[in-house]
């Protein structure tokens, strides 16, 4: 097994360190490996070779930044078959199926997923 470090601020390690106890882990590791595991998986779309595939992308970030996410959603209305969006709090979500070129929708998410104002931008294929 290789053996990692990584920096992280106090609030989010005391963050990391409740959760992972509330959920039951026996270590910080073992949430750690968990948490590498889901990142992996969740952003496979990254790997994706086909020419073209569906997609569905949640999207969360603050209500008062929409104006980034926004801009990216008109840039690539090629590849958008639908959307619907909401508010929780001061917060939206977008989710959006998406088909098309593989590599445009590629483009897409990293635009998105890039952006400071985005707190959660996942992808399921």
């Amino acid at each position: 097994m290789v053996v990692f470090s990584i920096s992280m601020g106090s609030k989010e390690l005391k963050d990391f360190d409740e959760t992972w106890k509330a959920l039951g882990y026996a270590s910080r590791s073992d949430a750690i490996r968990n948490a590498v595991h889901k990142f992996a998986a969740q952003n496979k779309w990254t790997k994706i070779t086909s020419e073209s595939e569906h997609f569905l992308i949640s999207i969360v970030y603050e209500s008062k930044k929409k104006h980034n996410v926004h801009e990216v959603m008109h840039d690539f209305a090629d590849v958008i078959h639908s959307s619907m969006h909401t508010h929780f709090n001061d917060t939206c979500v977008e989710q959006l199926v998406l088909r098309g070129d593989t590599g445009r929708v590629q483009e897409m998410l990293g635009h998105l997923a890039s952006l400071k104002e985005v707190r959660v931008c996942n992808c399921i294929v």
